[in-house]
């Protein structure tokens, strides 16, 4: 069983919205409902952030590498 995640503390609350402010859209899908930065290294925001909605960032938890469509969405 996963621990919880502790609360992100220092400049990632900052950096979440900057990267949410200027990508509006998931990286994935396309959608631009229930969004939320997604680290592309876990952990490590100096190797890009990305936004994803929350739907596709599950389906990343779970193992997948990429949209289940491909999109020409980039990363930060």
């Amino acid at each position: 069983m996963r621990k919880p995640q502790p609360q992100y503390q220092g400049s990632w609350p900052a950096l979440s919205r900057k990267v949410r402010a200027s990508q509006p859209t998931c990286a994935w899908c396309d959608t631009s409902v229930d969004l939320v930065a997604d680290h592309i290294v876990p952990g490590k925001p100096e190797f890009g952030v990305r936004t994803l909605c929350r739907g596709c960032n599950a389906r990343r938890r779970n193992g997948a590498t990429g949209p289940a469509t491909p999109t020409s969405r980039g990363t930060a």
